[in-house]
């Protein structure tokens, strides 16, 4: 109820002074004592304790005042200037490779969280894709729920495995507004870039138009890894030979580049994302979110005046000294 619940304490002392008030009655300044005595046996009996009252409770009013009031509720409109940011992050077999410590699917977890707490206050969702693309996370400004839902991210959530980079697009853009006025709007996909069936590319460049731009993050080194699997051994193609997976930094680059976003890499653990997170910031913020917000009001303004008209009124009961011929 009070925003300066503090404050209250100065209650205390006004409480001591009000019965020193009503007590003693001292003599005005510039009023002799044998007119102040002569006044007081002149004026009504009373009516210099409900002086000393009205101050006093004058005075109260406006420490009440001073605490900060507030009750019943008020809609107001809030401008914020913010990013929308939906991360993309490839949850295939193959980030269970080992060539990023300590696999590419951990080293991604460890920088989105991270790079969530170093962007705290913009809008977080949160994509994961393999074969198929869903939604674990929509815009939201609550950082530590966003976080929850990355721990979700799994490979064994995803039955249809492989990387399909367009649906990780086009899902993560269905995930914005649809006015493009609201403040900065950021893809940031992380992947391995191993996507041979569709052709991202063109989803890019549709985004593009819609100003939206997406920067990309490849996990993973050149070289290529294995896949290991839970008995120990590795993935294995038709032949009976090792699957190796590689980043593929071409087609990442190619998107963000299309998009007038940056590419990034995460090849070993010394690499980090430190980039990112100055080209993010980087991007216009003029453009204004609104949304509305309730609140409670603020009431000192009524204690306030109440506080004049108490002292107005003691004023009124002070005896005037009659001036002689």
């Amino acid at each position: 109820m009070f925003q300066h619940s503090i404050r209250l304490l100065w209650l205390l002392p006004a409480i001591a002074l009000g019965v020193f008030w009503l007590r003693q009655y001292a003599t005005p300044a510039g009023v002799s004592p044998e007119v102040w005595k002569r006044l007081s046996r002149e004026s009504r009996p009373g009516r210099m304790r409900t002086v000393a009252f009205l101050r006093w409770a004058a005075l109260l009013c406006w420490i009440l005042a001073a605490a900060g009031p507030r009750w019943g509720m008020e809609r107001i409109r809030v401008e914020r200037t913010s990013y929308d940011i939906v991360f993309a992050v490839d949850c295939s077999r193959s980030m269970l490779a080992e060539d990023l410590p300590p696999s590419r699917k951990l080293a991604a977890r460890q920088e989105l969280t991270e790079l969530m707490r170093r962007l705290e206050g913009n809008r977080f969702g949160l994509v994961g894709f393999a074969e198929d693309a869903f939604v674990f996370c929509p815009l939201t400004r609550d950082s530590g729920a966003a976080t929850l839902f990355l721990e979700q991210l799994q490979e064994n959530s995803f039955p249809r495995q492989g990387t399909n980079l367009s649906k990780a697009l086009q899902t993560a853009a269905s995930l914005f507004p649809g006015k493009s006025t609201l403040g900065a709007r950021v893809i940031v996909l992380l992947s391995d870039g191993e996507d041979r069936h569709t052709h991202p590319v063109e989803v890019a460049k549709q985004l593009a138009a819609s100003n939206i731009i997406v920067y990309t993050v490849a996990l993973g080194s050149p070289q290529g890894a294995p896949i290991p699997l839970e008995d120990g051994t590795h993935l294995k193609d038709s032949k009976g030979e090792t699957v190796s997976t590689k980043a593929d930094e071409k087609t990442l680059t190619e998107i963000a580049l299309t998009t007038h976003g940056k590419p990034f890499r995460l090849a070993n653990a010394s690499d980090h994302l430190d980039g990112l997170v100055q080209a993010i910031q980087e991007q216009d913020r003029r453009r204004l979110e609104q949304e509305l917000s309730s609140r409670q009001r603020h009431q000192y303004a009524w204690f306030v005046l109440l506080g004049l008209v108490l002292l107005g009124l003691a004023q009124l009961l002070l005896p005037r000294v009659k001036e002689k011929a």
